[in-house]
């Protein structure tokens, strides 16, 4: 999963994501987050019609996400953006909104927790997309700001098919531990692990074109908040050829939601087209989820920075106080009883020793912590 680059002739890779240069993540892999990495795929031209008679099986990849319960995804804004607004002037600056896909006719399928694309036979449609009310595009750039959407599904997701992977829903953490990652992590400058089925990936080091029939993964760093910061405000004065005054009129303060991430050591691991909502791992920890990335292919020399939502600027959709609140009010979706199902029991014990974290409801009421 990388990109190469230099800034010669770059492309940008905004909003839309593949993994390339990575390695396949084969079945016997235990690393959690496969258990809860969904692949969104587009459906072929009127496959919707007989979604009552057969689950689909792998198509194109439209995007990444997490399942967060059995049947709510979490997965970038922009992946369920049909279009954008016209520009919205609000004080010095311009923004674009977005216009969610409509859930009867632009529906998704969704393959969830599986490894290679001989396994998706058992896909589920989506049912409604949701975006997060202050997800909005920066007119200038190109920059999204909370960059989060939720896909409803038609039927309960299916579980993990990987024996090793503990659970097949993503962690759920407490809105002090959210803030804690978010900071321990960028002041460590931690690790983080990509993963997603791209459009082009490597083979002994030759590119190809096309997806991939294994999950891809690999590895990048994160980078400090003011790492970040210069490289927004200076490094778009460069790319856009803007002087860097006319940027000053984005709040940095206000519409940063996400980190940076860098190469990591000689890995060179970037996201691209496919892989956009993706789960992003850092510090053993589900810390965000991919967001764009600026590279160029075949070229080692560029210095790859890329954006991942942090799920600090999520709080709702990711925190224990408020699941219960998040399914009550998405219930009336798909829900035939009057009272929702009960919360999984996955609140965190310690955010920062992964082993440590889950607990799991037992059926006489008492917690059995791992």
């Amino acid at each position: 999963m990388a990109c190469r680059g230099s800034y010669i002739d770059a492309v940008v890779v905004g909003r839309e994501k593949r993994i390339i240069y990575g390695t396949p993540l084969i079945s016997s892999t235990h690393y959690d987050v496969t258990g809860y990495f969904v692949r969104i795929d587009n459906a072929q031209n009127f496959s919707w019609l007989i979604r009552y008679f057969l689950h689909p099986r792998a198509t194109k990849p439209l995007c990444g996400g997490a399942a967060l319960t059995p049947q709510i995804i979490q997965t970038a804004c922009h992946c369920i953006a049909r279009s954008w607004s016209d520009p919205i002037i609000e004080g010095s600056t311009s923004y674009h909104y977005p216009n969610a896909r409509n859930g009867w006719e632009e529906m998704v399928i969704l393959h969830h927790g599986h490894q290679t694309e001989e396994q998706m036979i058992d896909g589920v449609w989506s049912r409604k997309f949701l975006v997060h009310e202050k997800c909005r595009m920066f007119n200038a750039t190109g920059d999204l700001t909370h960059d989060f959407g939720m896909i409803l599904t038609r039927e309960v997701l299916k579980q993990s098919n990987n024996p090793l992977v503990k659970y097949s829903f993503a962690p759920l953490y407490t809105q002090t531990d959210l803030v804690k990652q978010y900071y321990r992590n960028m002041k460590y400058e931690s690790i983080c692990l990509y993963l997603g089925f791209g459009k082009y990936y490597f083979n002994e080091d030759k590119l190809y074109a096309g997806v991939p029939s294994i999950l891809q993964h690999g590895w990048r760093v994160l980078r400090n908040y003011w790492e970040c910061f210069l490289r927004e405000t200076y490094g778009h004065s460069h790319w856009y050829g803007t002087h860097i005054n006319s940027f000053n009129k984005f709040n940095y303060t206000k519409d940063c939601t996400w980190v940076c991430t860098t190469f990591f050591g000689k890995e060179r691991a970037i996201t691209a087209h496919g892989d956009s909502g993706g789960p992003v791992v850092c510090g053993g920890v589900y810390y965000g989820i991919v967001q764009s990335s600026l590279g160029i292919l075949g070229n080692t020399g560029f210095e790859s920075w890329e954006h991942t939502a942090a799920l600090a600027f999520a709080i709702f959709e990711n925190s224990a106080e408020y699941r219960e609140d998040l399914t009550n009010r998405l219930w009336h979706y798909w829900g035939t009883d009057l009272t929702p199902p009960k919360i999984l029991d996955r609140a965190t014990l310690d955010p920062f020793h992964p082993d440590q974290i889950y607990s799991s409801a037992r059926p006489d009421g008492q917690r059995r912590q791992f």
